[in-house]
């Protein structure tokens, strides 16, 4: 419809609605003929969008939760049903956001994380499907704090959050168990810290050390694993910076930088190695700016930039 004028398109979706409404109406149980009614209401409410029609947006979108509703009833424990409701959910908070009516967008992510959590919840749902959903959310807790939507954020990574502390409880030595929950500490100090929360950003890093030196001491040369712990020390680093406590600053740095040069020594070409060495260095130049001991502060961004130029030397032309 991108290649019609919006009211020739309008037009066309509308008598499709109408087709799609009946179809619905004639064959209640049949799921395909709602997720037809569905795909034409979103098409219709993107048109609408397009044209700053919120107002009519929204109630395309309502019309598209109540379809919704009627499937995860008619299909109970269904997860891809109760998935689809709560991504509703959420695309009309998104929708509400634009329309300046921050309150009722409030309501729909809230209502979104209910949806997901009875997957996430689900004992007999596929142990897949609800690492997929936790990963996918995931991903939206990093793009809404990127966004500064807080809020929204914090209601999402509280929900993974719990779904990975439970499984690390019931097992605590699987890697991929405690892994994701370092990665998800380490999301939730990330959001405090663009927050403004440094206090509790702080808490949020000192929590990973006690599972990343559990791990590290039954595996010291694991170089993934020092990894982690560098990042971990680089952001608790910046973090105190930020909180304008820089001999605690100092102190995670320095152990940040440590580890950067056993992974540079060990893995001189790794190009993940040779990022996070870039973000040591040019956080530990700003500390030491602040410190007043410039020279040193140069040369630590003298560093960070021969970094950068092997890198970019690094990457395949094909890449580019």
């Amino acid at each position: 419809y991108n290649y019609l004028e919006p009211e020739t398109a309008r037009r066309y979706f509308e008598e499709a609605l109408a087709i799609n409404e009946k179809a619905v109406e004639l064959f209640p149980k049949g799921s395909d003929y709602r997720e037809e009614l569905i795909y034409t209401l979103k098409n219709l409410a993107s048109l609408s969008i397009r044209q700053e029609q919120y107002e009519s947006a929204i109630r395309l979108h309502e019309r598209i939760i109540e379809l919704r509703l009627e499937m995860v009833r008619k299909n109970p424990g269904d997860s891809e049903h109760e998935k689809a409701l709560g991504a509703s959910y959420s695309e009309l908070g998104i929708l509400l956001e634009r329309a300046e009516k921050p309150e009722p967008a409030k309501q729909q992510y809230s209502k979104a994380v209910e949806a997901f959590r009875q997957v996430l919840q689900n004992e007999d749902e596929d142990p897949l499907t609800k690492d997929l959903l936790a990963m996918n959310l995931r991903m939206q807790v990093s793009l809404f704090t990127r966004t500064k939507k807080y809020y929204v954020a914090k209601e999402y990574l509280d929900l993974v959050r719990d779904y990975y502390e439970k499984l690390y409880e019931n097992d605590p030595e699987s890697p991929k168990n405690w892994i994701s929950l370092y990665e998800i500490r380490l999301l939730e100090g990330v959001l405090h810290e663009s927050m403004k929360n440094y206090g509790m950003a702080a808490e949020r890093y000192e929590s990973m050390f006690p599972i990343l030196k559990k791990h590290l001491k039954s595996d010291p040369e694991n170089l993934e694993y020092q990894a982690k712990t560098n990042i971990a020390y680089t952001q608790l680093g910046i973090v105190y910076l930020l909180a304008d406590e820089p001999e605690k600053s100092k102190g995670a740095f320095e152990k940040a930088l440590s580890i950067s040069a056993n992974l540079l020594e060990r893995d001189p070409e790794n190009p993940v190695y040779i990022r996070d060495a870039i973000t040591t260095f040019e956080e530990y130049a700003k500390l030491l700016k602040k410190l007043d001991r410039n020279e040193e502060s140069e040369e630590y961004s003298a560093k960070a930039e021969e970094l950068k130029e092997k890198l970019g030397e690094e990457i395949p032309e094909n890449d580019l």
